[in-house]
């Protein structure tokens, strides 16, 4: 099986509680009780345990901030499409990402993606970053509980989607709807498109919706991260029947 490199303590962390971690190099000039405990951690796990110079380690991550801590991990196979499209939980929740570019970016919006209970992460689209070892860092884990899934025409997966019975939404600053005021639960499919060109037409014209974040005057729009965050957690909320926070009472009053 193929291995890929996750750095930093918290990832490193998060891929020996999951298993198939194939061996940890830590940096001998790391000596901090959190790289300690990892050591330990991963001894106890019968994870081989190699000390190697800082400098190593930076050109196996290509200079990333690596905290002292690397670690071989084996590739999980992601969930094919054909699988997502079979789940049979009537509140199945999914994210799309198209072109999404910085590596950060990608590896943040999986980990809310995760922490929201979504069942698959599609990635296509021109400009997607690939699954480096800065999505892993900023992913914290979140890669390797749920691996995401690689589509090469998007188009025909969001019609695949429709058909299979999600409800396909895309997040757009000119959105028609704003997102609050949609009706999220069911089997729900949320598109968020990349730093460069958004949602482009090719994929706006197979959502069902295009939804919208209100912002102040003066900010036009989030970024990938967070607008999807944004709208994943609604998801979560609105399936387990909380209602929306009402304003305070004396910004309800004003006029």
């Amino acid at each position: 099986m193929a291995l890929t490199v996750v750095c930093g303590a918290g990832p490193v962390h998060a891929m020996l509680r999951r298993g198939g971690v194939a061996e940890v190099l830590v940096a001998r000039s790391a000596t901090s009780g959190r790289i300690d405990g990892l050591v330990r951690l991963a001894t106890s796990l019968g994870v081989a345990v190699t000390r190697v110079d800082a400098t190593k380690l930076d050109r196996m991550v290509d200079g990333l901030r690596h905290q002292g801590i690397l670690a071989r991990v084996e590739e999980q196979p992601p969930p094919t499409l054909q699988e997502l499209l079979a789940i049979e939980d009537p509140e199945a929740l999914l994210l799309v990402l198209v072109g999404v570019q910085d590596p950060r970016n990608l590896g943040a919006t999986i980990r809310s993606a995760v922490g929201a209970g979504a069942r698959g992460i599609l990635l296509g689209g021109e400009g997607m970053t690939e699954l480096t070892p800065a999505v892993h860092k900023a992913a914290a884990g979140a890669t390797a509980l749920l691996p995401p899934t690689v589509v090469s025409n998007l188009p025909s997966t969001l019609k695949a989607l429709d058909k299979a019975g999600f409800w396909v939404v895309g997040i757009s600053p000119d959105g028609e709807r704003t997102y609050s005021s949609f009706d999220l639960t069911g089997r729900v499919a949320v598109v968020v498109g990349g730093e460069a060109r958004g949602l482009p037409p090719s994929i706006r014209k197979h959502c069902h919706a295009i939804l919208s974040i209100p912002m102040s005057e003066g900010i036009e729009s989030l970024n990938a991260t967070v607008a999807a965050s944004i709208v994943l957690f609604d998801k979560v909320r609105q399936r387990k029947g909380v209602a929306p926070v009402p304003p305070p009472q004396e910004h309800a009053d004003a006029t």
